[in-house]
């Protein structure tokens, strides 16, 4: 299940994202993350289940993971925190004031919205953000059949716009 899901966030985010100023590219694998200082050569590749890249800004990434799993029932597993921070710590830098990382996941509910987990500095300096994004996928799948144009896909291209904007400051809820 956890593939098939995969799949379906990467095709409705590239049917959302479509004719925009985004390209979704699914499991990009990138062996210039994790590096072999001693050796110089690449260590073991990363591989994230899909990038939103910004046309105009080559090499301007927004990593996305899909988790089948149920995140709006209990708290996320650690090693996907960790996971999905080394991706917005790696693909962050250039193109955001804060890197950013989402991971979607199926809702049980049509009610929940996104989280937001930060990584802070032990002076209390965030660092990094990661954003925990519901998926009620009876209603987005009741949204791709008719287009791009649902509150769902509304707000989670919105998102997407914000992680790429200069500025962090708003926080937008997305009703899934």
């Amino acid at each position: 299940m956890n593939r098939l899901f995969e799949r379906f966030i990467t095709r409705w985010l590239q049917q959302m994202l479509a004719g925009s100023e985004y390209r979704v590219l699914a499991q990009r694998r990138d062996r210039t993350i994790l590096w072999n200082a001693e050796l110089s050569r690449p260590y073991a590749s990363v591989i994230p289940d899909l990038v939103v890249e910004r046309r105009n800004q080559p090499g301007a990434y927004l990593p996305v993971d899909a988790k089948y799993k149920l995140y709006d029932q209990r708290s996320m597993a650690s090693g996907d925190i960790y996971q999905t921070f080394l991706y917005a710590y790696a693909y962050g830098e250039q193109h955001q004031v804060l890197p950013t990382a989402f991971v979607l996941y199926p809702a049980s509910t049509i009610n929940g919205g996104p989280s937001l987990l930060h990584v802070r500095r032990s002076g209390g300096i965030t660092s990094a953000q990661l954003r925990a994004i519901p998926v009620h996928i009876p209603t987005a799948l009741a949204e791709a059949k008719l287009g791009p144009t649902g509150p769902v896909a509304t707000g989670l291209a919105a998102l997407v716009k914000q992680a790429f904007s200069t500025s962090t400051a708003i926080r937008l809820n997305v009703a899934t």
